[in-house]
């Protein structure tokens, strides 16, 4: 949790994910803070293997981060890993949403994830 930080009926998180280090707890927070709706726009592998996948240390950004945060761009997991954890983390329904304007090209994808 972040101090002062409630949950939110609806979450956004729109390439965030792709500058994480360790996307899984990333996901396990968006979860905690998420009560029925989260819209997530990210890099997605796919692939039934359960994944992250890491472009290279300090390609984009900090050159002096120290290991693990030396990952911070295009981190990518699979979407068996994706819907995974939305199953784990309760939301009950993942929908992939169409792309209705030019965003940037694969691996991106968008999902809303949705808690009954």
């Amino acid at each position: 949790m972040v101090p002062g930080a409630e949950p939110a009926n609806i979450v956004i998180s729109s390439a965030i994910m792709v500058h994480m280090s360790d996307p899984t707890f990333f996901l396990e927070f968006l979860g905690s803070m998420t009560k029925r709706l989260l819209f997530i726009y990210s890099a997605f592998e796919d692939t039934d293997v359960f994944r992250v996948t890491y472009e290279g240390p300090r390609l984009h950004h900090d050159a002096k981060a120290k290991f693990p945060l030396c990952f911070s761009g295009r981190t990518m997991i699979s979407t068996s890993l994706f819907h995974f954890a939305m199953n784990e983390l309760g939301f009950t329904r993942v929908i992939e949403a169409p792309q209705l304007v030019r965003l940037p090209p694969e691996p991106y994808r968008a999902y809303i994830a949705i808690k009954d």
